[in-house]
């Protein structure tokens, strides 16, 4: 009988979608109600509540625009808009940086080693990591793509790229069916912003293990050597 919402920002900051969802509630006799804007279903109404509606898509895009250009201040400042999580750095909130957690630093040295150097695999890399006791960055178990993500990572050899995907529209779309989704972009390649951290390992080894990544790949897929 009764659709109680806060604000009529709340219930949508897409003008179009606060219209579509106030048609879809009233056709179905329901009665509309906001605690903190009176809805009234007359012409007047109506008009002012789309201007409200209107308002309120214009701040969210001006606040967008507002957060896009401080995290892009803050990383041509070589400062970390947020905690990346990466395994082997601690983040330091105050200087918006990453610290080399010397423990952790070693682990990832060691596995880098063992996929370059020794030809190890990530079932036998996890096996070696068990056995010597090493914990895992988050949760109970140390998983394939954990080890992957780190013999993947830029940040190991001094620099962690930002602003590389568009993701405008994908958290919006994440409900739809899977065909109407919206998938993130990569941006062209000098829209990128490379942030440098301290580095953990050395650039040759780097190279190493993802020379061999390709080589994997291409072997797996059949493809020529």
């Amino acid at each position: 009988d009764l659709f109680v919402c806060y604000d009529p920002d709340r219930l949508a900051r897409n003008l179009s979608h606060q219209l579509l969802l106030t048609e879809e509630i009233e056709s179905r006799g329901v009665r509309l109600e906001f605690v903190n804007f009176e809805w009234k279903n007359t012409p007047e109404g109506k008009l002012f509540y789309s201007l409200r509606g209107a308002i309120a898509e214009y701040e969210k895009e001006k606040i967008k625009e507002r957060s896009a250009r401080g995290k892009l201040r803050k990383l041509r400042e070589a400062r970390l808009p947020h905690d990346p999580r990466i395994y082997g750095y601690r983040f330091d909130a105050e200087t918006d940086t990453l610290v080399v957690v010397p423990e952790e630093a070693d682990v990832v040295r060691q596995i880098y080693s063992w996929y370059a150097d020794e030809g190890l695999g990530y079932s036998a890399i996890i096996a070696r990591l068990v056995s010597r006791g090493v914990p895992p960055p988050r949760g109970k178990v140390w998983h394939k793509s954990t080890v992957c993500r780190i013999l993947r990572h830029t940040a190991y050899v001094g620099h962690i790229y930002f602003h590389r995907y568009d993701c405008e529209g994908v958290r919006d779309s994440r409900h739809l069916p899977p065909e109407m989704r919206v998938k993130r972009r990569e941006r062209p390649r000098e829209e990128w912003v490379a942030v440098p951290v301290p580095p953990i390992v050395d650039a040759d080894l780097f190279e190493r293990a993802q020379e061999r990544h390709a080589f994997v790949r291409r072997l797996y897929a059949g493809k020529p050597l």
